[in-house]
């Protein structure tokens, strides 16, 4: 819950809250949602658009379950896991390490 500016990328879980934005593109495996994004969301599995979300952006997924009264404004493409691989590629993940 709150605001984020940027990308989140990750191997795991996502869950945006009901008073959360999200301004930039998320990538992970998983993702429940229930705040607002504005980016393009790129998920493994599956997306779950929860009662009172809104999404502006393209969806880019294997799976989506979708509740009434959800809002998307955008493309939704079904993608398989070499497409969805390839984001990964495309995007690498850097991290940084600090020694004391």
């Amino acid at each position: 819950d709150g605001t984020f500016e940027g990308k989140v990328q990750t191997k795991g879980r996502v869950v945006v809250g009901e008073t959360a934005l999200v301004k930039g593109d998320i990538i992970c495996e998983n993702i429940d949602l229930w705040g607002k994004v504005n980016g393009n969301v790129f998920v493994k599995d599956t997306l779950a658009l929860m009662e009172g979300c809104h999404v502006d952006g393209n969806l880019n997924i294997k799976r989506l379950s979708v509740e009434l009264g959800s809002t998307f404004n955008g493309n939704c493409r079904m993608i398989t896991e070499a497409e969805y691989a390839a984001v990964l590629e495309a995007n690498p993940v850097f991290v940084a390490l600090f020694v004391l």
